[in-house]
């Protein structure tokens, strides 16, 4: 995927993005950054209503479909909007600390158009936490260096037998081990059964969690 016509958030500015499989264009979304550079067909703030402002990344940016297939579009003109005003701001790699320099006017953000941030009063805000990259982004070079001075990961066992037995070995290797001692082998979705400290994924939970709390504490601040 990519987007095929640049610019990327700039206030009043409308994009083209080309889903591609390949070399194939399987489809095409044509969007507009609003008047803070979101991607929205209004500008904020919308109306003197409450509003509930939603931030994240990609997820929340949704650059791949329709506006009128978004969350916050449908959130808009469902039961919801009657009561809220619905505005959304998302950026492909936005993470808690990004956030929360656009929300105090940070003038060493890249993205000039999202600094207008400072300026909403919503009501109530929500931020997305993307666990898939929101903890390495806080925790910086801390993620490489622990994949680059690692050794090398065992190979996979290869299941044999009945699909019965394989399938009973897999759930008793998930719920019924402590896993091996090289925890970056192990899959995300066992780190919850691992008795171990990973100094990463601590430093990134720190940091998200520090992130998160002087936003609660600026948008509080406003009002919110």
């Amino acid at each position: 995927d990519e987007i095929i016509d640049l610019p990327f958030h700039v206030a009043g500015k409308s994009w083209l993005w080309a889903g591609q499989n390949g070399r194939t264009v399987e489809f095409l979304v044509k969007g507009r950054w609003n008047n803070i550079g979101c991607h929205d067909d209004l500008d904020y703030p919308i109306s003197s209503r409450p509003a509930v402002l939603f931030l994240g990344d990609s997820f929340i940016e949704a650059m791949q479909i329709d506006l009128r297939e978004t969350f916050h579009s449908r959130l808009r003109h469902g039961r919801f909007g009657e009561r809220f005003d619905v505005w959304a701001c998302g950026v492909a790699g936005w993470n808690p600390g990004s956030v929360e320099r656009y929300l105090n006017d940070d003038s060493t953000m890249d993205l000039a158009a999202l600094r207008q941030l400072s300026k909403l009063r919503p009501a109530y805000v929500m931020y997305f936490v993307f666990i898939g990259n929101d903890l390495r982004d806080q925790a910086g070079v801390a993620f490489e260096e622990m994949t680059e001075s690692a050794p090398p990961c065992r190979a996979p066992v290869e299941l044999t037998g009945s699909i019965f037995w394989s399938k009973l070995r897999q759930v008793g290797d998930m719920y019924l081990t402590r896993g091996g001692s090289e925890f970056r082998c192990i899959d995300n979705q066992f780190w919850p059964y691992v008795s171990a400290v990973i100094p990463p994924v601590e430093e990134g939970w720190t940091a998200t969690f520090t992130a998160l709390d002087r936003m609660k504490e600026t948008v509080e601040q406003r009002g919110a």
